[in-house]
């Protein structure tokens, strides 16, 4: 399992303890990638299932063009795209209007991605709404798909 983030002072910790989380959660070995150079060759050798949680910030958006061009192999991979399920607040403190709003934007994200991945030549994607973004969460919904790779990065 592959976790890939370009980190930055910010999100060191944060980045650091979802790794953690994960590396425990999961059964499999777990690389972080600190930095996007190097990994992908070592990487694209064999068919696989690559997952790639998404969610609509800056480093989210990098460590997906990242997987795009160092690590996923468009004539051999397919690409699962992971979000969040409410991916915009439910606490009853927006309207409706809003929130119909944020998931309308959430929608175009997620199909902006996917036809990113077309563009390159990705014939196989699959969209996955998450529970949440626990690092069980993911890794469970990675697994119970036969996942070969998990790339994330969280804000």
């Amino acid at each position: 399992m592959l976790l890939a983030s370009n980190l930055v002072p910010d999100v060191l910790n944060t980045s650091v303890q979802i790794s953690a989380e994960v590396s425990q959660a999961c059964s499999c070995p777990v690389v972080v990638v600190k930095n996007g150079e190097g990994a992908g060759a070592l990487l694209k050798v064999v068919p696989r299932r690559v997952f790639i949680y998404v969610e609509r910030s800056a480093e989210s958006k990098s460590t997906f063009e990242w997987a795009m061009a160092k690590l996923i192999n468009p004539e051999i991979d397919e690409v699962c795209l992971m979000r969040d399920k409410a991916a915009f607040c439910m606490d009853g403190s927006q309207s409706f209007a809003s929130m119909e709003e944020e998931r309308l934007k959430t929608a175009k994200h997620m199909d902006s991605l996917v036809s990113s991945l077309r563009g390159i030549g990705v014939c196989a994607v699959k969209k996955f709404r998450n529970v949440d973004c626990s690092a069980e969460s993911l890794v469970s919904l990675a697994s119970s798909n036969s996942c070969d790779l998990l790339v994330c990065c969280r804000n």
